[in-house]
C-alpha cells in the first residue's frame, strides 16, 4: 500500500502566521500565488515556513479572481490560459530558487481545478505550461479519478 500524503493549501490568509501549524500536520503545501490570494511576501514567508518543516511545496495557480476567491470559472481562450497559469507558476518556480527549494507540484485552486477535471482543453492547457516551467513538475488531481488524462 502507498504512502497517503496530506496536502492543505496555504498563504492565503492576510494574518499573521495562521499557517505554522499547520505546518506541522501536512506533507504537502499548496501555496497560493497570487490568481486567488497571496502576493510575494506571503509566498516567500510561506515557502521559507514549508523548508522549514520539510514539507513539499506545490504552487497552486487559479484565475485571477481575488474578489470571489478563486471560485468562478473564467472562459478564456488556450493563449490567455496559458500566459495566466504560466506567469503565476514561472514566477513562483523563481521565488522558490530564490530561497534554495524545489517546486515538486502544481495543484489548481478552486474554479480552475474543477474545470481541469472537467474539460481536456484545461488540463492540455495546464499540462504544456508544466512541460514548459519544468517537466518533472507533478499534477495534482483528485483522488480515485479513473482514465484521468
Amino acid at each position: 500500500m502507498s504512502k497517503k500524503l496530506i496536502n492543505c493549501d496555504l498563504g492565503e490568509c492576510l494574518t499573521p502566521n495562521p499557517d505554522a501549524g499547520a505546518m506541522l500536520l501536512i506533507d504537502m503545501a499548496n501555496i497560493a500565488c497570487g490568481g486567488h490570494a497571496g502576493d510575494d511576501e506571503s509566498m516567500v514567508k510561506t515557502i521559507k515556513l514549508a523548508k522549514q518543516n520539510n514539507v513539499k511545496i506545490g504552487v497552486h495557480p487559479s484565475y485571477e479572481d481575488q474578489a470571489n476567491f478563486g471560485r468562478v470559472s473564467y472562459q478564456l481562450n488556450d493563449d490567455e490560459l496559458y500566459d495566466l497559469v504560466y506567469q503565476q507558476v514561472s514566477h513562483f518556480q523563481k521565488l522558490c530558487h530564490n530561497n534554495s527549494v524545489s517546486l515538486e507540484y502544481v495543484k489548481p485552486h478552486g474554479a480552475l481545478y474543477h474545470d481541469m477535471m472537467e474539460k481536456p482543453l484545461v488540463l492540455d492547457v495546464i499540462c504544456r505550461v508544466i512541460k514548459a516551467v519544468d517537466e518533472n513538475l507533478k499534477l495534482v488531481v483528485q483522488a480515485g479519478v479513473k482514465n484521468f488524462g
